[in-house]
């Protein structure tokens, strides 16, 4: 939907007449005062929101931890899977 000049005149035309003369500045200071409240508003939710929520650690903050690797001890008998004697 396309609003070029001449609807915008018509739009502005219907405000004048239905509201009058004497109403349109106090209209305007109205919605300019209720628009800036609505603002500080908001900013001062998302000023407590990030206050509230909990820093995320990033990856300079963590502590780097080294496991060892496990230790295999060396068996001398070799391992028989199927469970059966090695001889033949």
């Amino acid at each position: 939907m396309d609003l070029g000049p001449p609807e915008l005149i018509i739009v502005l035309v219907i405000v004048l007449v239905l509201f009058g003369g004497r109403k349109l500045p106090d209209l305007a200071r109205s919605l300019g005062q209720a628009k800036r409240e609505f603002n500080e508003g908001s900013k001062k939710d998302d000023e407590a929101k990030s206050k509230d929520a909990p820093t995320k650690a990033t990856a300079s903050d963590e502590p780097i931890v080294e496991v060892p690797a496990p230790q295999v001890e060396a068996d001398s008998s070799p391992s028989n899977p199927s469970g059966g004697s090695t001889t033949t």
